[in-house]
């Protein structure tokens, strides 16, 4: 049975992501992408890689110191339990603390603004990985050091200063203060800014393939704009499922108090790597066709990775990939205390390797090994 209560949305969305990709691929003249290793691709990687670190560094300050600013002044223990919280603090949880004089209202909770700030500092490498992705597109595609940036490359580069600008200092203040219709406002802005970012990018890479007479067929244009697109979407995706699985994320945002059960092994952190790269290949791979006699053809003095579009590419990221989620499957009704079954649950828990637990959250077949062993097989 598949079925349950668990958290579907995201990774049904990342295998669609493979659906939609070999579909496209499947009608595009060219059976390969040249990634390019040049000056553009790794400035590029090189500003995910700092964005990426940056922003973890600045999440997860806000996250662990945040909270526990919070439990400071709403007298808590943070070496409590999350049920033990749960109960003193969540009113949905628990009713009857409400009518107990000796526990503190979570309205009066105030985190004095000197430690909100301390939490959550100006996050500097999101800022630089940001500029490092936005220099890159001064850079033509087939991997060489001159600068010739086309009209939409330079307009990429003020977008990504732009929405740097946006997802820093004033959203920082607005998740902080809780500033709703600000947060609003920012994030339009910062989905408008991606939209901008996946269309300018596609008219750059587009405008210096025409000059070079490559990827002329709508099959491979299509492809190419599908990367483009989606990938930005998936960013954007993974940070509503990253939001609503953190310390201070969503339910801070809502309710003023923090997430007591953080989730930990959660879609968000996926999509977003599996987003990036989507746009990395897109705008600085170079479509092709492998002659059957040399699928590895001399392209000037610039490296490449070739990724084929073929049946056997598909099968190795789906298995490659795939693994995460289905892994998830099990161990997030696991950390949900899903119940074992079969002798599993009587404290051998591989006696039966087979099972795993009882379907609650994403059904029975899911939440058991099998879905891991095929990935590895497939």
């Amino acid at each position: 049975m598949i079925c349950g209560k668990g958290p579907w949305g995201s990774t049904a969305w990342f295998f669609l992501l493979f659906c939609i990709l070999a579909g496209v691929a499947y009608v595009a003249d060219s059976d390969v992408i040249y990634l390019t290793l040049g000056v553009r691709s790794l400035i590029a990687f090189a500003g995910y890689l700092v964005m990426q670190i940056g922003l973890w560094h600045s999440e997860n300050k806000w996250d662990e110191e945040g909270s526990a600013a919070w439990l400071e002044a709403a007298r808590g223990n943070k070496s409590s339990s999350p049920e033990e919280l749960e109960d003193k603090f969540d009113t949905a949880r628990s009713p009857a603390r409400v009518e107990m004089a000796s526990l503190l209202s979570t309205r009066e909770v105030e985190i004095p603004p000197e430690k909100l700030k301390a939490a959550f500092p100006v996050p500097w490498g999101f800022l630089v990985g940001w500029w490092l992705w936005g220099i890159s597109y001064m850079f033509p595609i087939d991997g060489s050091a001159s600068i010739k940036p086309t009209g939409y490359g330079i307009a990429a580069l003020v977008v990504c200063v732009f929405v740097s600008i946006v997802a820093s200092v004033p959203m920082s203040d607005a998740v902080m203060n809780r500033l709703d219709t600000k947060k609003k406002i920012l994030s339009l802005l910062f989905v408008s800014g991606w939209i901008t970012l996946g269309v300018v990018s596609a008219l750059d890479v587009q405008t210096q393939l025409a000059a070079q007479g490559e990827g002329g067929d709508p099959g491979t244009a299509g492809l190419f704009w599908v990367l483009w697109m989606l990938g930005p979407v998936t960013i954007i995706v993974s940070q509503k499922e990253l939001f609503g699985a953190r310390k201070m994320g969503t339910l801070w945002e809502e309710s003023g108090k923090p997430n007591f059960r953080p989730v930990v092994y959660n879609m968000g952190g996926p999509l977003f790597v599996w987003g990036w790269f989507m746009l990395w290949v897109a705008t600085s791979g170079i479509p092709g066709k492998a002659d059957g006699g040399d699928i590895y053809p001399d392209r000037g003095q610039t490296p490449y990775i070739p990724i084929f579009l073929n049946l056997r590419t598909l099968l190795c990221f789906i298995g490659g990939c795939g693994m995460v989620p289905v892994v998830r499957f099990l161990d997030y009704s696991h950390d949900e205390d899903g119940k074992w079954l079969g002798e599993n649950e009587d404290g051998l828990v591989f006696s039966k390797w087979w099972v795993g637990t009882d379907g609650t959250y994403f059904g029975v077949f899911l939440e058991s090994p099998w879905p891991f062993v095929i990935m590895w097989s497939t």
